[in-house]
């Protein structure tokens, strides 16, 4: 299986809503504000939201890399919608998809809101967990509002107020970047030839791989050759058919921990690149599952702990 990665390289704003509700207490910075359980079904994260006035709870993937929400179209006539314009999204390349969004005033995740939320309408029908239906896609709104704790052994998220946190000392703390709205962190791959490169890679927990890298890097320094590739893959993401080929890299280094015999691929459509820096790659699930997540936007820092899941 291939990634999925939903990039929004064009917003559409609309003036907020006023709203009325009971006063409540504001949580202090770093004070848990919600506990969410999420079903994990060896790729995705999965938590439930209900939006508006709706009452049934919907399955979401959250996914580090969406920049933007996505709504199954086929409750467009459930929730009784009427797009209201249009907007950008790309796939797993640069191309552009023009979809209808629409907006919710609320959308709820447990004790956590997001309000006046944008979201583009697209047919998820081929978007398939191993163990739940897929009605839409949250992620970088969710992460720029709350810190987040990504926790597999307990399989919960927790949110917490924005702001300084303690993390503890039993873990890995790095400072990330933003690749427009997907955070990007350092990391290093051993290849084949014995070198061993630095490079920026974008995390993307939703990614259905181990490294994914941009075609430009994989031409650059070379990184691979026909003699190590394992397999190749047809997918069809968004935009279009993509053929991708699977290698495996000797190691792949995050701060002190190393892993060895990652799974990697690399497609001739797919750069995801930043202009003020390369990006070598996308870091997915087959990474990230091996560690519980601290992913904290306004101070730029992620932490990360070994969980022991192989």
């Amino acid at each position: 299986m291939r990634p999925l990665i939903l990039l929004g390289l064009l917003f559409t704003f609309r003036p907020g809503y006023c709203q009325l509700s009971r006063p409540r207490a504001i949580p202090a910075q770093g004070e848990l504000v919600a506990r969410i359980p999420f079903t994990y079904d060896g790729v995705h994260i999965i938590i439930r939201a209900t939006l508006d006035q709706h009452k049934e709870p919907l399955n979401f993937i959250f996914d580090t890399g969406a920049e933007v929400n996505v709504l199954n179209r086929n409750w467009t006539k459930a929730f009784r919608i009427t797009p209201m314009q249009s907007g950008d999204l790309s796939g797993t390349g640069n191309g552009l998809k023009v979809l209808p969004v629409t907006f919710f005033k609320l959308v709820r995740i447990g004790k956590a809101e997001l309000v006046n939320q944008q979201f583009y309408l697209e047919d998820l029908k081929d978007l398939n967990s191993r163990k739940e239906h897929v009605d839409g896609i949250i992620g970088y709104h969710l992460l720029a509002s709350y810190i987040v704790k990504i926790d597999f052994n307990d399989r919960v998220i927790d949110l917490y107020k924005a702001g300084r946190f303690d993390y503890g000392h039993d873990g890995l703390l790095m400072r990330m970047r933003m690749n427009n709205y997907t955070p990007v962190i350092r990391a290093g791959v051993a290849v084949h030839s014995g070198d061993t490169l630095t490079g920026w890679y974008q995390i993307t927990t939703g990614g259905d791989y181990g490294v994914l890298f941009n075609f430009p890097y994989v031409e650059k320094y070379r990184l691979t050759s026909p003699e190590y590739f394992t397999g190749k893959d047809s997918v069809d993401d968004l935009l279009a058919d993509r053929q991708f080929t699977d290698f495996k890299i000797p190691a792949f280094v995050i701060g002190t921990q190393l892993m060895e015999q990652v799974d990697a691929s690399f497609c001739p459509d797919v750069n995801d690149n930043d202009p003020t820096r390369d990006i070598a790659g996308d870091i997915g699930n087959d990474v990230f599952r091996h560690f519980n997540i601290i992913l904290n936007y306004g101070e730029r820092e992620i932490f990360l702990t070994p969980n022991g899941l192989k």
